[in-house]
């Protein structure tokens, strides 16, 4: 039976790289590494599924198919006093009941470490990533690397970061940055990127109350490998007093020095100011108000933080300028990464453009008993500056997961996702359910059964499509 790889010698032979890097990065503290812990637990998946529409293709037209997977995987752990390291590996091996030409291969990495090179001074943060997402949003899209869809490519991405931090006692807090990132999206029709970045952080040290001011600049180039490159720029003065231990009001002025291609005559290297407030009113609640003006308009900010034994909640808004390329590597950098069977940022597609990114979130968690419950709900508008269009997404996540013993496991969950884009008027709606059945069968060994019904609606019927997906498996830990 021959299987077809989706990637060249070449991945395989960064991936390498960056396993490499990650433990190069032992050595430059090897005493404190074995001084501390080293952990390594390989694992590994047998599941067979039963896909109704293996391709995705629109009603009346569907095919289906029986699919194996066996998918070994490891995590390996170290830590030490001043060095850190996790990583995360799978070879995700899917084989095809009746057709062999569309067995695939995929490669899944997470990878992060930080170090303390010199004590209370000098640090080094990595991480690296490689894994699977949808290139067209308005195309079928894959919710499992399972279904037989073009609109898939591999990603990979790292990103360096040495910096100095200190605290000069009595006079600032200083924080120094540099950083070094690649996208690479093995794909010829999308544009890799490098980005480079530098940031100077300088505050007053922190205070019961009085005056304290803080002074920041940052500026990051992208660099694609063809079309125009972009940089963003900004610097500013922050003054506030700080009225009690838990409130502070501030404001900011500053200047932007931008440099991407726009649709008209904007000004985007500009003053901007803000204005705000940071609040605890409680020990578990912690609120963050800001509104103020840059080049493309009034802006706010807005954080909300409820962190109680048995309910987390949080609301948030920003806005800012970003990139497919950026975007991926700050969620990977904030480990918001589900790489084997979630493609990142299934709401956008891949571009090098510049966009407005505005985004607001809500989520909440509740545990209680043997019950938990996660709720989240995000709505993104992308305003794009080279071409004015639009991409306005929305997603709610919901599920709920009662144990109803020490082994056995229920799990429900549906996803919603909305997308408008304001270039071609496509309207998509796009519906996951879920019903899994968890049991621990040994310490080291669990089995699921689920069930999983997809359907996507839009104004252009050649895009829509039925799914429903029933699985069985296993995985054997081995420590």
């Amino acid at each position: 039976m021959v299987i077809q790889h989706m990637e060249h010698i070449e991945p395989y032979r960064t991936k390498l790289y960056i396993l490499a890097g990650v433990i190069s990065l032992n050595l430059l503290s090897p005493y404190t590494v074995f001084a501390g812990e080293v952990r390594f637990t390989p694992s590994v998946m047998l599941k067979e599924s039963y896909s109704d529409n293996i391709l995705l293709a629109p009603k009346g037209q569907e095919q289906g198919d029986f699919v194996s997977e066996v998918s070994p995987a490891f995590n390996l752990q170290m830590n030490g006093s001043s060095f850190t390291a996790n990583v995360d590996y799978t070879l995700q091996n899917l084989l095809y009941l009746k057709d062999s030409n569309r067995n695939q291969v995929f490669n899944q990495l997470s990878a992060n470490s930080n170090a303390e090179l010199v004590d209370d001074y000098l640090f080094f943060d990595m991480n690296a990533n490689h894994l699977q997402r949808i290139v067209n949003a308005d195309q079928p899209i894959a919710n499992n690397n399972i279904a037989i869809t073009a609109n898939r490519t591999n990603v990979s991405s790292y990103n360096l970061s040495p910096y100095f931090r200190h605290s000069f006692r009595g006079v600032m807090d200083a924080t120094l940055r540099y950083s070094y990132s690649n996208v690479d999206y093995r794909r010829d029709e999308l544009i890799d990127s490098k980005q480079t970045g530098i940031s100077l952080q300088l505050n007053s040290p922190a205070r019961e109350a009085g005056f304290n001011w803080g002074i920041n600049y940052s500026k990051r180039k992208n660099d694609f490998e063809t079309g125009s490159d972009s940089t963003f720029s900004r610097g500013s003065l922050q003054l506030g007093y700080r009225l009690t231990t838990r409130t502070n009001i501030y404001a900011t002025g500053g200047n932007e020095n931008n440099s991407f291609i726009v649709n008209n005559n904007q000004n985007i290297d500009k003053t901007f100011w803000n204005m705000g407030a940071d609040w605890q009113p409680g020990a578990q609640d912690s609120i963050t108000l800001e509104f103020g003006e840059r080049f493309f308009g009034k802006t706010g900010r807005f954080g909300w933080r409820h962190n109680a034994r048995r309910l987390v909640f949080n609301a948030n808004y920003q806005e800012e300028l970003s990139t497919s390329a950026l975007t991926l590597l700050e969620r990977q950098q904030t480990g918001n990464v589900n790489a084997q069977n979630q493609p990142v940022d299934i709401g956008n597609s891949i571009t090098s453009q510049v966009y407005v990114r505005k985004i607001a979130t809500l989520g909440l968690a509740y545990n209680v008993s043997k019950t938990s419950l996660a709720l989240s709900y995000s709505n993104e508008r992308r305003i794009f500056q080279d071409t004015g269009d639009e991409t306005r997404t929305e997603f709610v996540n919901a599920s709920v997961s009662l144990r109803s013993s020490a082994q056995l496991t229920y799990v429900l969950g549906m996803r919603w996702n909305s997308r408008y884009t304001s270039s071609t008027g496509l309207k998509t709606n796009i519906t996951n359910i879920n019903f899994a059945i968890q049991q621990q069968l040994t310490p080291r060994l669990e089995a699921e059964l689920a069930v999983r019904h997809s359907f996507r609606n839009s104004n252009n019927a050649v895009t829509d499509y039925d799914e429903n997906i029933l699985s069985v498996g296993i995985t054997q830990t081995f420590n």
